[in-house]
């Protein structure tokens, strides 16, 4: 059994904004606000000096042997000084405002603008600024930010940065400002500033080329081709003339061999309409085989927007999105923010296993999902399959689940093309589907599909 220990070192705490509320709310919150209140006073010198201290004071318990105890009043005592001074150093006046970004891809380093806005008549020296605790997958970028002087009237704005290496939402606590008081080992009464949520998106794979299979130009009620020239459509076939045909649609060839006027017939082309399916069901966890494939997917839908089809509908997690992304259609951001909360799906057992199933979830810090049957998930999809022109399966396993997906959509008269994310040999593979190893696609090498 594999462990998250950063994961775990944090599972008592809710990562939503509105769960960490509630918590602060209960007994156990009530208790430790006044804790974490003197705590966030104190500045690196101060919090140095306050273990400092802890040491001497355990050391100096032998009143009789030692003078330890001196040194612990001598440590002590400017903390006490300082806590004091802290009620003459209020931070009034001022303002904060956090700007961040609405999204930021895996790995990468989003930036977070602060901006203190001074709108009294007096200075304020050696402001510092307190970041937030951390998810378990961030860490700053930057050094802790200060500001040396904030004087009257002044608007200062700093940039530092953070970086998450889990996709999801995300939402940071307060951030605090406050002027250093004498001594320097504590910080005056301070504003705070919170920013708006935002989505830890996966990385767009690299894919290259992306070949579907051949379907049909016509779709009953579908989009016109935008991209077309003049007004080119596709030659349906030929039939006999009819008053009212145009004369330049004569097909003289034809009309030669038969004795008869023929003309050409024309068919509006229209946009091929894709579904995007991502299966996550495995029976073993892994996280580098999870997070390239919902790269490898974030980068199908890319490929696809790009292209002459439009997207219809994204199944993650079991849930239909139904989409209109493609061709100046949407945005793929829509996509994007859906793939950002995928999970692994892990089969939980009925009987004596499920409750070991459930332990192990509740240890690896994971939501448990229940899986779908296969016919459950293709009846909920067949509203959306009657105007589909193929669909694309990206799985992170291959199975009995998985080939009824792709022959239960085929026996609707749609083709599926199936990739699956996965490492090693693989004796099954065939023309409709295509395995790619995850090491290719986490350090972002081309993909071929």
């Amino acid at each position: 059994m594999s462990f998250n220990l950063a994961r775990l070192n944090h599972i008592f705490i809710p990562t939503t904004r509105s769960g960490r509320d509630r918590l602060r709310r209960t007994w156990a919150g009530s208790v430790g606000r006044p804790i974490a209140h003197l705590y966030f006073a104190l500045t690196d010198e101060g919090r140095a000096t306050f273990v400092f201290a802890l040491v001497a004071g355990f050391a100096g318990l032998d009143l009789n042997n030692s003078n330890n105890h001196l040194l612990w009043c001598a440590l002590f005592a400017p903390l006490v000084v300082g806590y004091g001074l802290r009620l003459f150093f209020p931070m009034r006046g001022v303002r904060m405002e956090v700007r961040g970004p609405d999204r930021v891809a895996v790995h990468r380093t989003a930036e977070i603008e602060l901006t203190l806005i001074n709108d009294s008549d007096r200075d304020y020296l050696n402001v510092r600024i307190e970041g937030p605790l951390l998810p378990w997958d961030g860490r700053w970028t930057t050094p802790r930010p200060a500001v040396p002087e904030l004087r009257a009237g002044e608007r200062r704005t700093i940039r530092i940065g953070v970086r998450f290496r889990q996709r999801g939402l995300h939402e940071l606590d307060a951030f605090r400002a406050a002027p250093v008081c004498p001594l320097g080992l504590t910080t005056g009464r301070g504003v705070e500033g919170v920013g708006a949520p935002f989505h830890v998106v996966p990385s767009l794979e690299n894919i290259v080329s992306l070949q579907l299979p051949a379907v049909h130009s016509y779709q009953r009620g579908g989009v016109a081709l935008a991209s077309k020239t003049g007004e080119s459509v596709e030659l349906l076939g030929l039939r006999p003339y009819r008053r009212g045909d145009r004369i330049r649609d004569l097909h003289s060839r034809s009309w030669a061999r038969v004795g008869v006027p023929v003309v050409r017939e024309y068919q509006q082309e229209y946009f091929s309409r894709v579904g995007v399916i991502l299966d996550t069901e495995s029976t073993r966890l892994d996280e580098r085989q999870l997070e390239a494939a919902v790269s490898l997917t974030a980068g199908v839908v890319a490929r696809l927007t790009r292209g002459e089809a439009l997207i219809d509908v994204l199944v993650t997690d079991g849930e239909i999105h139904p989409l209109t992304l493609g061709r100046g259609l949407g945005h793929l951001e829509q996509a994007i923010d859906h793939l950002s909360t995928v999970e692994l799906r892990r089969p939980v057992p009925e009987g004596r296993g499920r409750r070991r199933a459930l332990w192990r979830a509740r240890i690896e810090a994971r939501p448990v999902i229940e899986l779908e049957s296969t016919d459950r998930i293709l009846e909920r999809l067949a509203p959306y399959l009657d105007r589909l022109s193929c669909v694309v399966l990206v799985s992170i396993s291959w199975g009995d689940r998985q080939r009824a997906m792709v022959d239960g959509v085929g026996a609707r008269g749609i083709t599926c093309r199936a990739v699956t994310v996965a490492g090693g040999h693989d004796d099954s593979i065939s023309a409709d589907r295509v395995v790619i190893d995850p090491a290719v696609i986490l350090r972002g090498g081309e993909v071929h599909l």
